[in-house]
């Protein structure tokens, strides 16, 4: 066998190799990537996102111990929300408490005097008399509300004070006169023990009341 001969043999061989490994090769197939289902959170990078974002909004106490507060604290939140969502006051028209089932009622606020008064502390003043919420909460009730008057509301007690007469106890009527076709409003003190009726001071009807 001459020398062209033995080199046309190895290149033979060799190319039969070659295609006995391609031949293997292909006769093994690759199982299809199927996603594991229910396992993101497995997911290495994943929960490095997860516990980044935890610790920008929570700090870095621990991913776990932040996850369980974030959680706790919205429920916490979502309870608070649906308690106080059922009893949030709302600011209405005085002349539309019309149904005697809102009443009687604690009020929160009366706007549309020359300051609010609410049970923050909130005053008003009419000439020579402060008018503020005292240490009583004031309850409004429906006084009247037919016979051509609706709605006729009383609100007490308020705290009425002045320099020369002192400090009393007195009320607010708010009255929608549909058959005279007006509206009256004012603030009762009976300051005066002589006196056979407490002392009306007429004042400009308020715009919004709050009750709670």
């Amino acid at each position: 066998m001459t020398e062209g001969e033995v080199c046309l043999d190895r290149a033979k061989m060799a190319e039969t190799q070659r295609q006995t490994q391609l031949d293997r090769a292909s006769a093994v197939k690759k199982a299809p990537f199927k996603r594991k289902r229910n396992l993101w959170l497995q997911d290495e990078g994943r929960l490095a996102i997860i516990g980044a974002v935890f610790k920008i909004h929570l700090g870095n106490v621990g991913f776990h111990q932040n996850a369980m507060f974030f959680i706790k604290t919205m429920f916490l939140l979502a309870g608070v929300l649906a308690v106080t969502g059922a009893s949030t006051a709302v600011a209405k028209d005085w002349r539309s408490y019309t149904s005697a089932s809102e009443f009687p009622a604690f009020v929160k606020s009366i706007s549309g005097f020359p300051s609010a008064i609410d049970d923050s502390g909130k005053c008003t003043r009419w000439g020579r008399w402060r008018v503020c919420v005292g240490a009583q909460p004031p309850k409004a009730t429906l006084t009247q509300c037919g016979g051509g008057v609706c709605p006729n509301i009383t609100i007490h007690p308020f705290e009425c004070s002045n320099p020369a007469a002192g400090t009393f106890g007195c009320s607010m009527n708010l009255i929608k006169d549909d058959f005279r076709g007006e509206e009256d409003c004012s603030i009762w003190i009976p300051w005066d023990p002589a006196a056979a009726l407490p002392q009306q001071i007429g004042i400009s009807c308020p715009t919004d009341l709050v009750l709670k």
